[in-house]
């Protein structure tokens, strides 16, 4: 069964919830003189620590996973050639963890990921 105990968990921070959460993204479009665009895109995202239960036991440290892509439009909008990147530092920080009774799983962010996406426009 479940063991009970009581703890004085106060001055500890809420469950999941980092001091420090920020995200930011930098976008540069060049238009070209045929009509064309290219654009490169970056976003970020950074956490402090997190714990994941009141007593503090489990925790993740600090993170920053970024994402970079830089794409083709044609003049007329109808195709776009785009290279992308997630996680492109290959940040492997826990996600999640959940801790149901005597056992605890982890996620992890995936890592990084690389590759070129083809859309048209009709």
């Amino acid at each position: 069964g479940n063991i009970s105990t009581v703890e004085d968990v106060s001055g500890n921070r809420l469950i999941r919830t980092p001091r420090i959460q920020a995200t930011g993204m930098i976008t540069y479009t060049a238009p070209l003189a045929s009509g064309a665009k290219v654009e490169a895109n970056l976003t970020g995202s950074y956490s402090s620590k997190r714990t994941f239960d009141v007593a503090e036991v489990f925790s993740a440290k600090a993170y920053a996973v970024f994402n970079a892509n830089l794409s083709y439009t044609t003049p007329d909008g109808a195709m776009q050639l785009k290279l992308f990147g997630t996680n492109i530092f290959d940040s492997q920080q826990l996600a999640g963890l959940q801790i149901p009774g005597t056992t605890a799983a982890a996620v992890y962010w995936k890592p990084a990921t690389y590759g070129v996406e083809l859309a048209y426009r009709f």
